[in-house]
């Protein structure tokens, strides 16, 4: 088992969401577009985040 794995693991309970992104060149800003931050698919903001 690997550490990052152990440590999801450890972290994790029955009421706790995690989300989990590799961050793409686009997050960063390194693509120098007009987003900058990470993109988080909407169905998962309208999940956890239901009054946003």
């Amino acid at each position: 088992m690997s550490g990052l794995h152990s440590w999801l693991l450890d972290k994790s309970t029955s009421d706790t969401y995690m989300f989990i992104k590799r961050l793409s060149a686009n997050d960063t800003g390194a693509t120098g577009g007009h987003q900058v931050g990470i993109y988080i698919p909407s169905g998962i903001v309208e999940h956890l985040f239901p009054s946003i």
